[in-house]
């Protein structure tokens, strides 16, 4: 969704080019720069459970629209995991860009409930609780369009049943449970592909406790927190200005 971003050169910011032609579902539009400030802000307002409320709050972020496909992201303070956090690929707390439009004109309990406006692939068709979820191709995705038309997704609860619709032709892919595995691989009508959990692997500079009081307003106790260690060179001072500016350049 983000084709192109530049740090802003204080580091406090990054303007932000978007993806054009990214339609929502439901004939909702295109998305702009409009819907992905709406979205970001939706996600740090007041009563919000997202996870990265406390760094946003902490500092300080807002998010402007600069043009329709430009959008600037501005902090009172730096922060070296703000921008992996809210817009980086590996992090479940990167921000969803929902259709302002959408909202406004739903409700936010009508649109929460309603399967359309994503920006995907794939269209909800259908869904029924419990049983089946029917995925239908969007003829105006903005990638590349699946060689797939309709994809059923099935619930089968029983491990053995999921296996039996396998051999059986029922389904034509399924995740196959450890204690099952040898079975499958030995039925010469199936093939298996194994493959492990994709992440992301990051670099935490340690030892920075010079925090009175907590994101929630507590004071921390004891202060400096255990663990402190201003021998580091990304540590400073708790109470030296100059050796706190020239950790944060260590930290950049």
């Amino acid at each position: 969704m983000i084709t192109g971003w530049e740090m802003d050169s204080d580091g406090l910011g990054w303007t932000l080019e978007l993806k054009q032609g990214v339609q929502f579902h439901g004939g909702w539009g295109e998305m702009t720069a409009e819907d992905f400030v709406w979205s970001f802000e939706d996600e740090i307002r007041d009563g919000s459970i997202h996870s990265g409320i406390g760094l946003a709050r902490a500092t300080g972020a807002k998010a402007e629209a600069v043009d329709i496909y430009t959008v600037s992201i501005r902090l009172d303070m730096f922060n070296s995991f703000f921008f992996e956090a809210f817009f980086g690929n590996g992090s479940g707390a990167s921000t969803k860009v929902f259709s302002k439009k959408r909202i406004e004109t739903l409700g936010v309990d009508a649109a929460f409930l309603d399967l359309s406006g994503g920006t995907g692939p794939f269209v909800f068709e259908k869904w029924a609780q419990g049983d089946e979820v029917v995925l239908e191709a969007f003829d105006q995705y903005h990638g590349t369009p699946s060689r797939l038309r309709t994809v059923r997704i099935l619930e089968i609860k029983e491990p053995a049943t999921q296996i039996a619709a396998l051999k059986s032709g029922q389904v034509d892919a399924s995740l196959v449970p450890a204690p099952l595995a040898e079975d499958v691989a030995r039925d010469p009508s199936l093939g298996t592909l194994a493959f492990g959990v994709p992440g992301s692997q990051r670099l935490y500079p340690q030892g920075q406790f010079c925090m009175e009081t907590t994101l929630a307003g507590e004071p921390v106790e004891p202060y400096p927190r255990p663990g402190y260690d201003p021998s580091k060179p990304w540590v400073g001072e708790c109470n030296d200005p100059v050796s706190q500016e020239n950790a944060r350049k260590v930290r950049m």
